[in-house]
């Protein structure tokens, strides 16, 4: 699904324009990158818990060339759905 599809569904499931469900869609998105900056997590009861996590430091390996490379340190996003979910979508 993409993000267009997505508004045209919050659109029809919502009886709201396209803009304002995309307006709305934006919203949530903003407020769970809020909720990343703030806390390092961002808990939606029923969808799931988006989650920054450290990533350290490691060595790696250049598939091309064999070589040796060092892979730095960086903060990445997991997500982790709740079990309605895993349930729904199985």
């Amino acid at each position: 699904m993409t993000k267009s599809d997505l508004i045209a569904h919050i659109a029809e499931k919502t009886g709201i324009s396209r803009s304002q469900a995309s307006d709305v869609l934006d919203s949530v998105v903003n407020g769970i990158i809020t909720g990343l900056r703030k806390d390092g997590s961002a808990p939606l009861t029923g969808l799931g818990i988006f989650k920054l996590v450290d990533r350290k430091a490691r060595m790696g390996r250049n598939p091309a060339t064999g070589e040796s490379i060092h892979i730095p340190a960086k903060k990445v996003l997991k997500f982790k759905p709740s079990k309605g979910i895993e349930q729904d979508i199985a």
